[in-house]
C-alpha cells in the first residue's frame, strides 16, 4: 500500500524517505526505545498506584471518585477529537515535519478552543445527564487540558517520531511530580474531585513546557490551504475511529453515573482503574513505540506482519497472568490494597479484567490499521464493536 506523503511529497537531501530507515537501524531504535518506554510507564504508573491508595484510603470517598470518573470521561472522549487526528501526521507522515507543523498547530489548537468553549458553556447540562451535576465546575476546570493537549501535539509528536522516549520520560516525570503534588494538597485540604483537576491541569502544563523545551522551535503558528487540506482528510477518520474507540471503553461510565448514582460510579470507576493496571503498564509503554514502528514497515507488507505478531506475541505474554490473577482475587486485592469500605468495587472487577484483555489487542490492531492507511476499515470495526 501507498504510504501517506506530505503535499509535496518531501524527501531528504539524500533522497532517502526517513520513514524508511534501513531494517537493523530501525530494529535498534524500536528496542532501545521500547526499554525506555517500558521503565517510564512503570514508574509513572507505580507512582500513580501509590497515590490513588493514599487518596482512596485517606482523602477521598466514593462520591468524589464519581465526580472524579464523570470528568476523565468527558476529557478522553473529547481529547480524542480535539486536534481532528492531524497531529498523528507528526509522527506518520514523510519528510520533515517542521514543514507542516505550524499548520498542525492552528489546526489543532483551533478545535480544541472551539470544543472546550462548547464544553464550559454546556458543562451543568452534560454533567446532569451524566447524573452527577456537581461535576460541572471539576469538568470546566480539568477540560482545561484539552487546549495545552492541542499546543503540545507537534513538539511530542516529533518525540515519538525519533523514538526520544529517554527524553519523553524526564518530560512525563516532571508533570507526574506536579500533578501529584498539588493533587494530594488539595485533597488532604478537602477540595474533593477538583484536587485532581487542577493537578492534572499543572501536569499538563509542565509537560507542555517540558515538551517545547525538548524540541525547541516547533510551537509556531502558520497556515498553508494545500497542507490543511491533505491533513483534515488524513486526520479526520482518525479522530472519528478514536471517538468511537473512546465511546466503547467509557460508555459504561456514562451509563453507571446516569442510571445508579455517584456512589455506585465511584466503586465502578476504581475497579475500571484497576483493571486497567497491566493495560497502562505494558500495552500502553508497547503503544509509545508501536505507531512510529509500523508506520515504518507500513510499505512492506511481510515486515509489518511480522512486528505485529512480535508485538502481540509480548503483549499477551506479559498481561493474561496479571489479568487472570487480579479477576481471579478480585475482593482480596480491593480489600488488602484499598480497605473495607471499597469491596463493593470487586464484583465488576473480573468482567472488567476480560474486557482489559481485549483492549490490549484492539489498541495495538488500531496502531497497526492506521498506520497502514486503512482507516475506513478502522471506523467499521469500532462502529461493530
Amino acid at each position: 500500500m501507498d504510504s501517506v506523503r506530505t503535499p509535496d511529497s518531501e524527501r531528504t537531501e539524500t533522497g532517502d524517505s526517513p520513514s524508511s530507515p534501513a531494517p537493523a537501524s530501525l530494529g535498534s531504535k524500536v528496542r532501545s526505545a521500547a526499554r525506555w518506554s517500558l521503565i517510564n510507564t512503570l514508574v509513572m504508573r507505580l507512582g500513580n498506584f501509590a497515590t490513588g491508595i493514599l487518596l482512596a484510603r485517606f482523602a477521598l470517598g466514593p462520591a468524589e471518585w464519581g465526580v472524579y470518573g464523570i470528568a476523565q470521561t468527558v476529557l478522553l472522549v473529547l481529547l480524542s477529537a480535539n486536534e481532528l487526528g492531524v497531529g498523528l501526521a507528526i509522527i506518520r507522515w514523510e519528510g520533515d515535519p517542521r514543514r507542516f507543523a505550524p499548520t498542525v498547530l492552528t489546526l489543532s489548537v483551533l478545535s480544541s478552543g472551539l470544543l472546550y468553549v462548547a464544553l464550559f458553556v454546556s458543562a451543568p447540562t452534560v454533567a446532569g445527564l451524566l447524573g452527577s451535576p456537581d461535576a460541572s465546575g471539576v469538568l470546566r476546570v480539568m477540560c482545561l487540558c484539552l487546549v495545552i493537549d492541542a499546543v503540545a501535539h507537534v513538539p511530542a509528536g516529533i518525540l515519538t517520531r525519533e523514538f526520544a522516549q529517554g527524553r519523553r520520560m524526564v518530560i512525563d516525570a516532571l508533570n507526574f511530580v506536579l500533578s501529584t503534588a498539588v493533587t494530594l494538597v488539595l485533597a488532604f485540604a478537602g477540595w474533593g474531585a477538583m484536587s485532581f483537576a487542577c493537578g492534572a491541569v499543572v501536569g499538563n502544563v509542565a509537560a507542555l513546557v517540558g515538551c517545547a523545551i525538548a524540541v525547541p522551535g516547533t510551537l509556531r503558528f502558520g497556515w498553508d490551504r494545500d497542507q490543511a487540506r491533505a491533513l483534515l482528510k488524513f486526520g479526520l477518520p482518525l479522530a472519528g475511529a478514536r471517538l468511537l474507540a473512546l465511546a466503547v471503553v467509557n460508555v459504561d461510565t456514562m451509563v453507571v453515573g446516569s442510571s445508579l448514582g455517584q456512589i455506585s460510579l465511584g466503586f465502578y470507576v476504581l475497579a475500571f482503574n484497576m483493571s486497567g493496571w497491566p493495560v497502562r503498564v505494558i500495552s500502553e509503554a508497547a503503544r509509545r513505540v508501536s505507531f512510529a514502528g509500523f508506520s515504518r514497515l507500513a510499505d512492506s507488507p511481510q515486515a509489518l506482519a511480522q512486528g505485529f505478531s512480535r508485538a502481540l506475541g509480548v503483549l499477551v505474554t506479559g498481561t493474561v497472568p496479571l489479568c487472570v490473577l487480579l479477576g481471579g482475587l478480585a475482593a482480596p486485592v480491593v480489600h488488602l490494597v484499598y480497605g473495607g469500605k471499597w469491596l463493593p468495587a470487586a464484583e465488576a472487577l473480573p468482567w472488567l479484567m476480560a474486557l482489559g484483555l481485549i483492549r490490549i489487542v484492539c489498541e495495538l490492531a488500531y496502531d497497526c490499521l492506521v498506520a497502514v492507511g486503512q482507516r475506513r476499515s478502522l471506523i467499521l470495526v469500532q462502529g461493530l464493536w
